[in-house]
């Protein structure tokens, strides 16, 4: 989903834009017994989609090819913004 000469350091940066900025989107998502959370926002032209599990550890982050369609499929959940969720 990156260029070829993208490093790990480029994709960590990737992520924490997307995590940082206050227009993302938050989303629940509950598989059986666990839970999992995911944000959205877009970066680098595209809208990418991280996944987290209900410890805080991130799965995945990726772009999906039609994010409305892939969260309706799983179930997923909005609950908000990232800035709805910051406490200062």
């Amino acid at each position: 989903h990156l260029p070829g000469e993208a490093t790990v350091d480029d994709y960590n940066s990737l992520i924490q834009k997307v995590l940082q900025e206050p227009g993302s989107l938050v989303y629940h998502y509950p598989l059986g017994t666990r839970d999992y959370y995911a944000v959205s926002g877009k970066e680098e032209g595209r809208r990418w989609l991280i996944i987290f599990g209900g410890d805080g550890i991130m799965e995945t982050a990726f772009p999906p090819d039609d994010l409305s369609a892939y969260l309706a499929k799983r179930g997923f959940v909005l609950l908000g913004r990232i800035e709805d969720f910051i406490h200062e």
